[in-house]
Parts: C-alpha cells; sequence; structure tokens
C-alpha cells in the first residue's frame, strides 16, 4: 500500500475537529518548505 493510500485510510477515522487541526499543519509545512 502506498503511503498516500495509508494516510487517506487513517484520515477517513478521524473526527472533523481534527481534520481541520490536520490541514493547518500541512498547509505549515507547504510553507516551511517552499522556500
Amino acid at each position: 500500500m502506498m503511503l498516500k493510500e495509508q494516510i487517506t485510510q487513517e484520515l477517513e477515522k478521524l473526527p472533523e475537529p481534527l481534520l481541520q487541526e490536520i490541514l493547518d499543519f500541512v498547509q505549515f509545512l507547504q510553507a516551511k518548505y517552499q522556500k
């Protein structure tokens, strides 16, 4: 199983408030590594 598939499966199990935190973190990482 590919890493993206594993992440997607885990995301499906989480409640909506946690998904917002994960989105914030992903956006933080994107900004950090765009430099």
